[in-house]
C-alpha cells in the first residue's frame, strides 16, 4: 500500500513465488505540494511567526525571507512528483533546473536539465524526488553540500537515506545550508507514526537517536512525520489501487503494478 519497496527482498520473494505489487502514484500532487509548503514555510519563517504571535510577540526581527520569484529551484528526480513540483515552482516565477538520468518532455515544458553539480551550485531551493537506490543513498553528502549555494533551502519528501544526516547537520551548523524541510529521516523507523508526547523529556530522549535530537533543535529545520502524502485523495487512491491489485491477483491476471527483482 505504498510506492516504495526498498525494504522488500524482491529476490527472496521471486525465489519463493511471492508476488509483490505496489501503489505507484497515489497522490503525486500531495507530495509536490508538501515540498512547496516546507520550502515556503522555511523561507518566510512562518513557523516562527506562528509561535511568536501565540506568545504575544509581534516583532519582525529575524523574519526576513526572500522572493521566490526570479530565484532558482533545483528538482532532483523528475518523475511524476518531480514534474508536478517543477510546474508548481515555475508558477511562482522561479527558474527550474532538473537532474535525472531519465529525462522527460513534461519536465522540459518548464525546466532545463543540467548536471547535479551545476544544479546544486545554482539553486536557491533544492527539492529531492528520487527513489532510494544504491546509487542514490547518501547522495546529499559533505562533498555535494560543499558545492551548494550558501544558504540553500533543502527539502526532502522522498526517502530519508538520500541524505547523510551527519553531513546535513554539519552543513546547517556552518550556514552552508540555510534551512532544511524534511518529511523523512533515514532512521525514522523507530520514531515516525508513534506518539512520545506523554513521555518525560528524559524518557523521550532515550527513544530518540542523537542525530534526530540534534536536527530537531535547529530553528531552521522543520520535520514533518512522513505526512507529505496524507490527503483525502491520496487515501482514496491507495485503497482503490490496493483493491485492484488484490482483484488482479485473485483473478490470475497480470499484475498492473507488479514489482520484480
Amino acid at each position: 500500500r505504498c510506492a516504495g519497496y526498498d525494504r522488500v527482498d524482491l529476490a527472496a520473494c521471486a525465489e519463493l513465488g511471492i508476488k509483490v505489487a505496489r501503489v505507484p502514484a497515489y497522490s503525486p500532487y500531495a507530495v509536490a505540494e508538501h515540498a512547496l509548503a516546507l520550502a515556503m514555510t522555511l523561507n518566510r519563517r512562518l513557523h516562527r511567526c506562528y509561535n511568536r504571535v501565540r506568545e504575544g510577540n509581534f516583532t519582525l526581527n529575524g523574519l526576513i525571507g526572500m522572493d521566490f520569484h526570479g530565484k532558482t529551484v533545483g528538482i532532483v528526480g523528475t518523475g511524476k512528483i518531480g514534474q508536478i513540483a517543477a510546474h508548481i515552482f515555475h508558477g511562482l516565477g522561479m527558474k527550474v533546473l532538473g537532474y535525472d538520468k531519465f529525462q522527460n518532455d513534461t519536465f522540459k515544458e518548464v525546466g532545463t536539465y543540467v548536471e547535479l553539480d551545476e544544479l546544486v551550485k545554482e539553486s536557491h531551493v533544492i527539492s529531492l524526488h528520487v527513489p532510494l537506490l544504491d546509487s542514490t543513498r547518501h547522495m546529499i553528502n559533505k562533498d555535494l553540500i560543499s558545492k551548494m549555494r550558501t544558504g540553500v533551502i533543502l527539502v526532502n519528501c522522498s526517502r530519508g537515506a538520500l541524505v547523510q544526516t551527519e553531513d546535513l547537520i554539519e552543513g546547517l551548523q556552518s550556514g552552508q545550508i540555510g534551512a532544511a524541510g524534511l518529511d523523512v529521516y533515514e532512521n525514522e523507523g523507530a520514531l515516525f507514526f508513534q506518539d512520545f508526547s506523554q513521555m518525560q523529556d528524559d524518557d523521550r530522549m532515550h527513544k530518540w537517536d542523537q542525530l534526530f535530537a540534534t536536527l530537531r533543535g535547529f530553528p531552521n529545520v522543520i520535520v514533518t512525520p512522513h505526512s507529505a502524502f496524507l490527503t483525502q485523495e491520496a487515501l482514496e487512491n491507495i485503497c482503490a489501487t490496493t483493491v485492484q491489485n488484490i482483484q488482479e491477483f485473485q483473478a490470475g491476471s497480470p499484475l498492473t503494478n507488479e514489482v520484480k527483482a
